[in-house]
């Protein structure tokens, strides 16, 4: 399997006031059509 991407980084916003930081080795890539 391949190595996962870089890591998901969601900006400060409404209801999210510091941010956050999801390490790619913890999301799961998934395809639908």
């Amino acid at each position: 399997m391949a190595e996962p991407g870089r890591d998901l980084v969601v900006p400060a916003g409404p209801g999210l006031p510091s941010g956050a930081t999801v390490p790619a080795g913890e999301l799961t890539e998934r395809f639908s059509r």
